[in-house]
């Protein structure tokens, strides 16, 4: 049924009413406002049925919002199921206010006047009571940028009519249940290949469809983007391999790969990234730095850890630290915006921003600027993603038996050891870590990643040991590997770090050999490196490379000896020695780092199967430390500890007795003198208050016996026993050593009574 038209004035008693009746009222079905006509090959994508009065449209810069707006409002009018159909621009108040005020012209069938006034009188006839309730109404308020902008002026609740908003801001619908809320996705990957094929075969373009699935994905399936892009090829006749390698170059903004204004298709009004501009002018100052600061890392979601840090960055005020607050009320302010996804409960994959926004905001900015957010992402990435692989367990060596563990000793502790201490889980999973790093190493960043990029490989080959996922870690580094010699070549610099993590993840796939071969190769390139830097320069570079290779060389000694390679292990320390002994000529080597490397050396070199040569490495070492800094040095007593267990593993117990006897009266001699005859007495007390002396005591004890005093031996274990008991307590694991070693030579003892019998 049709209501009746009317005219009606309003005013005070100073004024003239409103309306003027210059023309005869609009009859039935009125259209007001122009609805936008159905761009070029349309696909209607099915919205769910709104029980409610009011439906809105949420959704992201050129989602397709107002397209599905237009059809549901031409169907409903094509139809007959309206009398009434207003289609208003919701920019502003003021254009909500001026579409009402002529709606109200035109049912009147006057000249709009003050809008304020035309407005109420129309909300008036809409409401239950005023003429306009038996009208079958559509009111479409299209692309509303403020809610506060719809305050006082929401159409009424009414069976007879029906509102429709479309709108960028998720508060929209914040006040009020009865608001049936849409959020407009992307196309489908389906979807946006159909649109691409379409558009193109109009234009009698045909490009592969691997090439349009991938440009479609480069664009994020966003509706709008599909469009001026398809424009774009049609127009300048590139093809879509030619236009997505200007979108990856880094030269080409976003700007120069759409049509000009005024070649836009559909009726389109501005090109895609002035719309993408506008909308970053209306944020938050901070939540727009740190939309630049997301730019560079993974569209499909950027972890908590990572976003908490940039939030730090975005907060940071000139010359302030930067904070890892505020994160919350940053990410709620761009979720509210439709800028970014933004989901709580997945740490993961906490945010998600759409891959053209991330390039709006990054070419936004100047330069230095860019290049500074990039730097920030990968920091923060890189800080963010905190792993723990197990790096496996150095093997234990019991210097008083001068035996190294045998392999099935080794395992059976390793395995005692990884169940005890667990690797903890990664705090970023290896596929969000691995979505971070494509995106970086993608279009315009990678040229300025330069040697972070070994950096964030090194972390994703860690990752995914920590996961327990260590032979997906060989394969990524592999590849990784593989394409930077296609890049710079097999031995390039910056590759030795990723050729370090592929040995551990060599090893922590079993392949043991594979990693000693990829040790052996870096140090290699390395050394290699070292020999080429000019003498001038030798000085200033050596301590950095130095420390490369000592490092890389001591992860080789330690799989090298989980090999049973022991030989090689004491070839690779000779060669740690050289290094040391060739910085010193460069460099100021800390003496006791120095003295204390060539004991590792020394050590190895006796586990290999050489104890002679073992003490007359330690005898050198003990006479230089000796001589420099005197023979009651207490930083250096394990030296001399070792150079008497050396000693004894030679054949020459007796000799080993005459060290550790002497080494002994010096340590008591410390321990028990006054402090200002030897500042460094406190090196023979341990934290647990252990004196160091028990050490020297069971040793001395072991060489007594095995010189042939055995009744001496036997003596120094039992007043061994005693202190041990006094100063650790009967649990101590020590204690039970020292019990065991006991009954051996008292056992020894009766033997030998037996004998005299």
């Amino acid at each position: 049924m049709r209501a009746e038209n009317h005219s009606v004035a309003v005013g005070h008693a100073d004024q003239v009413s409103y309306f003027t009746g210059r023309r005869a009222p609009a009859g039935y079905p009125l259209q007001v406002g122009v609805v936008p006509n159905a761009a070029h090959r349309f696909q209607h994508r099915p919205l769910p049925d709104a029980p409610a009065g009011y439906r809105v449209l949420l959704g992201t810069a050129g989602v397709g919002k107002t397209q599905l707006a237009a059809y549901e409002a031409r169907t409903a009018w094509q139809q007959g199921r309206l009398d009434l159909l207003v289609w208003a621009a919701a920019g502003s108040r003021a254009a909500i206010l001026a579409a009402y005020a002529r709606t109200m012209a035109e049912l009147n069938g006057t000249e709009p006047g003050d809008a304020e006034l035309g407005a109420r009188e129309f909300l008036a006839w809409l409401r239950p009571g005023g003429a306009g309730q038996t009208v079958r109404w559509m009111i479409v308020l299209d692309g509303l940028a403020d809610p506060e902008d719809l305050r006082g002026l929401w159409p009424p609740d009414d069976p007879h009519g029906r509102t429709v908003i479309t709108s960028w801001r998720r508060d929209v619908a914040r006040e009020g249940s009865d608001r049936h809320v849409v959020t407009v996705p992307v196309f489908s990957p389906a979807e946006a290949h159909d649109y691409l094929t379409a558009v193109l075969n109009t234009a009698d373009r045909a490009e592969s469809p691997g090439q349009l699935s991938v440009l479609a994905e480069e664009l994020g399936r966003l509706p709008l983007a599909l469009a001026q892009a398809a424009r774009y090829l049609t127009g300048t006749g590139l093809s879509c391999a030619e236009y997505l390698d200007r979108l990856r170059d880094g030269e080409h903004r976003l700007a120069d790969l759409v049509p000009a204004p005024g070649r836009l298709p559909d009726g389109q009004g501005e090109p895609l990234p002035h719309i993408w501009d506008q909308a970053l002018r209306q944020v938050d100052p901070a939540a727009r730095r740190l939309l630049e600061l997301l730019a560079p890392l993974d569209p499909a979601g950027v972890p908590r850890p990572v976003v908490d840090r940039l939030t730090g960055q975005a907060l940071r005020q000139p010359g302030e630290e930067a904070k890892e607050t505020g994160s919350d009320r940053l990410l709620d302010l761009l979720h509210r915006c439709c800028l970014v996804e933004h989901d709580p409960s997945n740490e993961q994959r906490r945010v998600r921003v759409h891959p053209l926004v991330q390039r709006a905001a990054h070419e936004s900015v100047p330069a230095h600027r860019s290049d500074e957010s990039i730097d920030l992402a990968v920091e923060a990435l890189l800080a963010g993603t905190v792993v723990n692989p197990e790096r496996g367990w150095e093997p234990r060596y019991d210097a008083f038996y001068g035996q190294a563990l045998r392999a099935e000793e080794v395992e059976s502790l390793l395995s005692g050891v990884r169940r005890a201490n667990p690797p903890s889980p990664p705090e970023v999973s290896a596929a969000t870590l691995h979505g971070n790093l494509g995106a970086l190493l993608r279009g315009p960043y990678r040229r300025r990643l330069g040697y972070r990029e070994n950096k964030l490989a090194v972390r994703m080959g860690e990752t995914l040991v920590a996961e327990g996922r260590p032979e997906q870690a060989v394969a990524y580094l592999r590849s990784f590997l593989a394409g930077v010699a296609e890049e710079a070549g097999a031995d390039h610099p910056g590759t030795g770090e990723v050729r370090a993590a592929l040995a551990e993840a060599c090893a922590a796939a079993g392949d043991l050999a594979g990693a000693i071969a990829e040790y052996r190769g870096v140090i290699d390139v390395q050394v290699r490196e070292s020999a080429a830097v000019p003498p001038g320069l030798y000085g200033i570079l050596w301590p950095a490379s130095a420390e490369r290779v000592t490092k890389l060389r001591r992860r080789l000694a330690h799989w090298l000896a989980q090999n049973g390679d022991l030989v090689e292990v004491a070839a690779v320390f000779r060669d740690l020695v050289d290094d040391e002994q060739h910085g010193q000529d460069h460099r100021q080597v800390d003496v006791f780092d120095e003295y204390a490397l060539r004991a590792e050396a020394a050590d190895w070199l006796g586990r290999s199967g050489d104890p002679a040569g073992a003490a007359l490495a330690y005898r050198q070492i003990v006479e230089a430390s000796s001589g420099r800094f005197g023979r009651r040095f207490a930083a250096f007593f394990d030296l001399r500890y070792g150079y008497g267990h050396w000693l004894g593993e030679s054949g020459d117990p007796r000799k080993a007795v005459k060290v550790l006897a002497g080494l002994l009266r010096d340590q008591l001699h410390v321990l028990h003198g006054r402090p200002e005859e030897d500042p460094y007495g406190r090196y023979l007390r341990t934290p647990d208050h252990r004196p160091v002396t028990f050490k020297s005591r069971a040793a001395l004890a072991f060489w007594l016996g095995r010189s042939g005093d055995v009744r001496a031996a036997v003596a120094a274990l039992e007043e061994l026993l005693d202190e041990q008991l006094r100063h650790l307590g009967p649990d101590h694991p020590d204690i039970a050593a020292t019990r065991q070693n006991l009954t051996h030579w008292r056992q020894q003892q009766k033997k030998r009574r037996w004998r005299r019998y």
